[in-house]
């Protein structure tokens, strides 16, 4: 009978947020591993707030905690103080003024020369530099960035015109000729973005493919879904073969939500006033379902309440303000009353926006971004 050799889960703390602001910084994960400001800790940190020995993390067979060992200001996991608590790939550990993060093994670390924001983003980084004036296709969740990708390849390249088109604008086979024909067709550009090419009205695939393999201009398409994988009567395969010699994905927030306070930074500009922790540490635990740009609205937003209050730090009230255009998770019951007084004056107002957004003493703009986020259809509540 063989003996059994038990391999630990590879988990791995990321230090995502201090007060420095310092970039995301992998601390490992072993059995016994101390926190605090000791020097005799394992990971020592330079906190205030944290207890001399603040807290050890222990790993077994079924999996990782972390304990509180008597520390002044406790430990937090998901936003919930503990004594003592599992921890899983994901989870958010506050520590004083300090946020780390469980993550599945260790983290390649960002390269600061690169294009691209976040850790996340360097098989992105890498493929974009593969790309050259070949066709390409960037393949991202709505609001994950996937034209933002395009773009940056496109400068990569130094081209002198770069255009850009909305697959979904086109509407049958004259519409072909904004991009293929007369003086000033788009393909006069160097490098064309095709934004959400999966859109591309399939009628006009067969005379698309036929034209875009005439020109010189590099196309880079960018979609919601992978068109090779879609079946022939949604999208042309040899026009997906086309479109397609490289590939890149841009990964959903969600899924690299360490990213979380380099996006912050980056979308707040350097003008700002710092995030405080309290705000951080919720915005590390939504999961942004519409990605960076839901992330980008309320950072911007919130960055703009905080100068208007002139205040020294961007706290929790300038986030969960109306303005701000998100909920956070924990704020579900506001969410919910939220969604219910959007949804009640939509239908008062029969999907009229410029009415509802009189009615709620906003502007129509902020009325768009709000029904883009809810995920609400103005057109079913309108006259037929």
């Amino acid at each position: 009978m063989g003996t059994f050799e038990w391999t630990p889960s590879p988990l791995t703390l990321l230090r995502v947020h201090d007060e420095l602001r310092r970039p995301v910084c992998d601390l490992g994960m072993r059995d016994g591993m101390t926190i605090g400001r000791d020097e005799t800790c394992d990971v020592r940190v330079d906190d205030v707030k944290i207890s001399r020995v603040h807290a050890v993390v222990r790993v077994s067979w079924k999996g990782a905690t972390i304990e509180d060992t008597g520390s002044r200001n406790g430990v937090d996991v998901n936003g919930a103080q503990v004594s003592r608590a599992p921890i899983h790939r994901g989870d958010v550990i506050r520590l004083g003024e300090t946020l780390l993060m469980v993550h599945s093994g260790p983290l390649e670390m960002e390269d600061p020369t690169g294009r691209f924001v976040g850790i996340g983003s360097r098989a992105l980084e890498r493929g974009s530099k593969l790309v050259g004036k070949r066709a390409a296709t960037v393949i991202g969740e709505r609001g994950a960035g996937a034209t933002f990708a395009a773009q940056q390849i496109a400068k990569r390249r130094k081209a002198e015109r770069v255009e850009s088109f909305l697959c979904g604008a086109l509407s049958g086979r004259d519409s072909l000729e904004v991009l293929f024909g007369g003086a000033r067709r788009l393909t006069k550009a160097d490098v064309l973005i095709l934004e959400h090419v999966d859109l591309l009205p399939r009628e006009i695939h067969e005379r698309f493919l036929a034209s875009v393999a005439k020109t010189k201009t590099q196309i880079i398409a960018t979609s919601q879904s992978d068109i090779r994988t879609l079946p022939e009567d949604e999208f042309h395969g040899e026009l997906a073969e086309w479109l397609t010699p490289i590939v890149l994905e841009v990964p959903a927030l969600r899924e690299r939500l360490y990213d979380v306070p380099a996006f912050v930074s980056h979308f707040a500009g350097e003008d700002a006033p710092p995030i405080s922790c309290d705000l951080m540490e919720r915005f590390l635990c939504h999961d942004w379902p519409q990605n960076l740009r839901e992330l980008r609205t309320t950072v911007s937003n919130a960055v703009m309440n905080a100068k208007i209050d002139g205040s020294f730090e961007i706290g929790m009230d300038h986030a969960r303000r109306p303005s701000s255009g998100v909920y956070l998770r924990r704020d579900v019951e506001e969410r919910n009353a939220f969604q219910r007084r959007i949804l009640s004056a939509l239908i008062l107002h029969r999907g009229d926006l410029d009415a509802v957004a009189g009615a709620l003493q906003t502007g129509r703009d902020q009325v768009d971004t709000w029904i883009d986020q809810l995920g609400f259809d103005p057109q079913r509540y309108a006259i037929s």
